[in-house]
């Protein structure tokens, strides 16, 4: 539950950009 609070604060381009690249 907190990682997803985690995920939804943490959300911006760097970050976006950190997901994208570690999910592909």
């Amino acid at each position: 539950m907190n990682g997803v609070l985690v995920r939804r604060f943490h959300i911006g381009p760097v970050n976006a950009r950190c997901l994208t690249a570690g999910r592909l």
